[in-house]
């Protein structure tokens, strides 16, 4: 399972890049310590949890750093 971090100061969530659907079993598991949900800052490159993501207007969710939109990574992406 590949891993990465939220980027949000203070939060120790890990994100869990997976192809399964649903994200992987050992993370969905866990949420309190993984997240199978995040998204993609392309502002400033940053990967944030679903917890640390703030909604707009709009619900689409802004970044935390840079107020840019997040969106949803692209998993194969990620994973090559």
């Amino acid at each position: 399972m590949a891993v990465m971090m939220c980027s949000r100061r203070g939060c120790d969530r890990l994100l869990s890049v997976s192809r399964v659907p649903g994200g992987n079993p050992v993370a969905r598991s866990d949420p309190e310590h993984w997240a199978v949900v995040f998204w993609h800052c392309a502002g400033c490159r940053a990967y944030f949890c679903d917890r640390c993501v703030t909604p707009r207007v709009l619900r689409r969710p802004v970044c935390v750093s840079c107020a840019g939109v997040l969106a949803k990574p692209d998993i194969d992406d990620l994973l090559n």
